[in-house]
């Protein structure tokens, strides 16, 4: 990822460094802003926010953001997303994919934020934003979500986890026509 984002980037003001979210090599009290999207779950809490605290200046904020998901489109499309991600759950665990995957309550990140003790101030937000989107799209966020992606590389078919009724009904309901999406974001905000 930091690969692509390098590639990405053309600014002298934008470093990439390798770390971790418990060990950043940075120096104490050098940042204004610490922020993650989506991946605060895969991240040992106590020792994160103890390294997410000591590089934040005073009055630095901190902004954990999950996407809730799927987005809302329309129930029936929302009815099937919700019947493969059940199926992919059960085949997540029968086939063991993840069984060395540890994975942190996103509902729990505010209380552990609290628990830490870092934060002067802490607050949960809920944000909206809505975007277009069709078959396709919705198959290929499907295709990239983590569980999917991992059960496809155990060597399990489109068909038997399900993506092939997924695009079925998506092609259904939402066919190449561009509808409105309706994403909702949790943003856990902590004050140093």
């Amino acid at each position: 990822m930091r690969h692509h984002a390098q590639q990405a980037t053309d600014d002298a003001n934008v470093a990439y460094h390798e770390g971790l979210s418990t060990a950043t090599g940075l120096p104490n009290g050098c940042a204004d802003i610490v922020t993650c999207s989506q991946s605060l779950h895969w991240m040992d809490p106590q020792p994160t926010f103890a390294e997410i605290t000591r590089i934040l200046r005073a009055g630095g904020v901190f902004a954990a953001i999950d996407c809730g998901w799927p987005p809302t489109i329309g129930w029936e499309i929302d009815a099937a997303y919700r019947a493969f991600h059940e199926r992919v759950g059960h085949l997540e665990m029968r086939h063991n994919v993840s069984a060395n995957v540890r994975k942190w309550a996103k509902a729990e990140h505010l209380n552990r934020m609290v628990a830490s003790g870092g934060f002067r101030f802490t607050n949960e937000l809920l944000l909206h934003q809505v975007e277009s989107g069709d078959a396709v799209r919705l198959v290929g966020l499907a295709r990239s979500q983590g569980n999917v992606a991992a059960l496809l590389k155990h060597g399990l078919s489109e068909d038997e986890i399900g993506l092939t009724e997924l695009r079925q009904a998506a092609e259904k309901w939402l066919g190449n026509k561009t509808k409105p999406w309706y994403f909702s974001y949790r943003v856990r905000v902590g004050v140093k």
